[in-house]
């Protein structure tokens, strides 16, 4: 009988320890779960009300699902928008949709980020490039 209570006595020490360790191992790894997926909060947001979704931080900006639980694409909200299910580019430019990771509208027209100025219908970079009364030259030109 004895064997038996010391037994189970032990058993209770041993289900208590592993119940009280196993959130502060997940505290201390700052490991959460969203569903069935792990994740860390500084890198990711969980988005329960859309079946979970799991969407990225980048660069501070914490994407927005745009679907439901694993067929959801995560987005930018700084450059698109979701309606039903559907992305959409927020940003125009002469009335046509740009990404603005790789482009800027420079008066009503798209230059890629790599050379970010006007002169006449050229887009240039200044590293390289000046601008004199509409006629592109290059740096070091008169």
């Amino acid at each position: 009988m004895q064997f038996s209570t010391t037994l189970a006595a032990l058993f209770a020490v041993a289900c208590a320890t592993l119940t009280a360790a196993s959130p502060v191992v997940e505290a201390r790894d700052g490991i959460l779960m969203c569903g069935r997926q792990p994740y860390r909060k500084t890198d990711y947001t969980c988005y329960p009300k859309n079946g979970y979704a799991l969407c990225p931080i980048i660069n501070g900006v914490a994407f927005l699902p745009c679907g439901y639980g694993q067929g959801a694409a995560c987005y930018d909200p700084g450059n698109y928008g979701c309606s039903n299910g559907k992305l959409y580019l927020l940003k125009e430019c002469g009335g046509i949709p740009f990404d603005t990771n790789s482009y800027v509208c420079v008066q009503g027209h798209l230059c890629p980020k790599t050379h970010p100025l006007r002169c006449g219908d050229a887009c240039y970079n200044i590293a390289q490039y000046w601008c004199d009364n509409g006629i592109l030259k290059q740096q070091g030109q008169k």
